[in-house]
């Protein structure tokens, strides 16, 4: 495409060669799930106030999933041309900019620790109910709560290796924003589709 061409005003109108689409981790329909088990889990139980905090937890993973659905219909695209890209949001055209002012941000191995430790965490809090079973009598402990430690811990596994995968095997760049809350956008792209904007 030549350098000159205008950016269209709707990304719909270039073709999908043409655009570098946001991709999103997993981290909100793993949690999402989770928290519809957790609330179930909840729910099973006698005492009034597991009632309220299992109806909490279902709504809430009913509305994580809800948003994430919707954030996947209307992510973030890049359309490149010459040194120019044009940044489109839930569709439109929504800033043209230079292309080095989109930054490439480099991820600390230290941070993805600190990071990891929660879902870590997860993982062993998760097994506590799993130990218990063999340790308790035939029956003595609920089938159900054995599912939610093993729902938790599974959870927990499958978050850790989505929070490394997408920190250290995509790119994350750094999109200038105009809203008024939040001065950049991270964005986060193959190294495929980052060589495209000149990053390695």
């Amino acid at each position: 495409m030549a350098e000159a061409e205008q950016f269209p005003e709707r990304a719909e109108y270039l073709a999908a060669r043409d655009l570098i689409v946001q991709k999103l981790g997993w981290q909100c329909e793993v949690w999402g799930g989770y928290l519809l088990v957790a609330g179930g889990w909840c729910l099973a139980q006698k005492e009034d106030v597991f009632q309220l905090v299992g109806l909490a937890a279902l709504l809430a993973g009913l509305g994580l999933l809800g948003w994430v659905t919707r954030r996947r219909v209307t992510r973030t695209a890049l359309c490149v041309r010459g040194d120019r890209v044009g940044i489109y949001r839930r569709g439109r055209l929504d800033m043209e900019v230079a292309r080095e002012d989109i930054v490439l941000l480099r991820t600390s191995i230290l941070n993805t620790v600190k990071f990891a430790l929660a879902p870590c965490m997860g993982v062993f809090l998760g097994l506590i109910p799993v130990v218990d079973a063999f340790r308790a009598p035939a029956g003595g402990l609920a089938l159900l709560d054995v599912a939610a430690g093993v729902a938790l811990s599974v959870s927990a596994g499958v978050s850790l290796v989505f929070l490394i995968y997408t920190r250290h095997v995509w790119r994350v760049l750094q999109l200038p924003c105009k809203s008024r809350v939040w001065a950049a956008e991270d964005f986060r792209v193959s190294r495929q589709e980052a060589s495209r904007l000149g990053y390695e």
